[in-house]
């Protein structure tokens, strides 16, 4: 439905008693014409008065939304979250997403165990070693679908982790990095991994097979 801004103010009143909050996908499209995004200020604002106890928070496809929603709202108020979801926040920063994780660290904040950063656009290896630093030892689910600034450097840092036992579901589709190689060296070294995704992977021979990952999406003239 046509969600917007004015709907976000009465959520506030639930305070400390919220532990789900889902505003992804915003407003209503037309031919044309994309929906329109909700803005910092009253998302802010909404995570100050009701992040305390959340466990699942969905901001995805909120195309407007930028940094401040992690510096001001995420990081300082969302501490006890468990799934996070930032599907196509375009506008957020590589570093801001980083620099979340290197202070939840910092400050003995629980890993997250569903991870969602699909098309966010300037995400990069830098990413990588902060996330799962803070969150590897409870990932379950991890989605990097479309960063494409993923290199062979950051899937590498994947792939030689060590502290990644609970991981079942990757997506890695549309990295464009990744290679045999390094989905082979993810799919022997996650040792709980169960699925996945390379989609888009043109570089993944139709050939590769591993005996104990579900390998989705090859394409079967890939290079």
């Amino acid at each position: 439905g046509p969600l917007d801004k004015t709907m976000l103010r009465p959520l506030e009143a639930y305070g400390e008693q919220l532990t789900y909050l889902d505003v992804s996908d915003p407003g209503v499209s037309a031919p044309g014409i994309p929906p329109k995004s909700l803005e910092d200020d009253e998302v802010v604002s909404l995570l100050q008065a009701i992040g305390k106890n959340l466990a699942y928070l969905d901001v995805s496809k909120n195309i407007d939304l930028t940094d401040r929603v992690v510096k001001e709202g995420v990081l300082p108020h969302c501490r006890q979250l468990k799934t996070l979801r930032l599907i196509g926040c375009e506008k957020v920063e590589a570093a801001t997403v980083s620099d979340m994780f290197t202070e939840w660290t910092r400050d003995g904040v629980a890993g997250l165990s569903h991870v969602h950063l699909d098309r966010m656009l300037k995400l990069d290896d830098d990413l990588m070693e902060p996330l799962l630093t803070h969150s590897g030892p409870e990932l379950v689910e991890l989605s990097l679908n479309s960063v494409d600034g993923i290199t062979d450097k950051g899937l590498e840092t994947l792939g030689n982790a060590k502290n990644l036992p609970k991981l079942e579901l990757l997506d890695l589709s549309f990295v464009r990095a990744l290679d045999d190689e390094s989905l082979d060296r993810i799919c022997r070294n996650l040792p709980n991994l169960k699925k996945v995704s390379v989609f888009g992977c043109n570089r993944i021979s139709d050939f590769l097979k591993s005996d104990r990952v579900r390998i989705i999406g090859k394409e079967k003239y890939a290079m």
